[in-house]
């Protein structure tokens, strides 16, 4: 059994080549799924005006594989009592089943 801090933080523009790196789906799996995955690969990370971005490590060791992903925030088009969205939570392939996606979740809700 592994133990580990998990440690949740906004991502930000040092954490673009780990987004690339980032599997949450197997090769060649459905659709939507690799959606996600392409989302965030390709992603820019970059300030948006109530977009946030969160990520998800073990411990705070510089340059560890991002194991988990997050964006939510408001739509600028939207009022703010209105427009809160979560766009996207995705965890690691290889750390499904460790509850991780319920961390982010719980994150972004607060």
């Amino acid at each position: 059994m592994r133990i580990a801090i998990v440690t949740s933080r906004l991502c930000d523009s040092g954490d673009q080549l780990a987004l690339r790196r980032f599997v949450c789906c197997e090769p060649n799996g459905p659709e939507y799924a690799m959606d996600v995955q392409r989302y965030i690969r390709g992603l820019r990370v970059k300030d948006e005006p109530g977009m946030y971005r969160m990520v998800l490590q073990y411990g705070e060791t510089p340059n560890a594989p991002i194991v988990g992903f997050c964006e939510f925030g408001y739509d600028p088009a939207a009022p703010e009592s209105s427009g809160y969205a979560i766009s996207f939570i995705a965890t690691a392939l290889s750390e499904r089943g460790r509850h991780l996606g319920a961390i982010l979740l719980d994150c972004a809700l607060r």
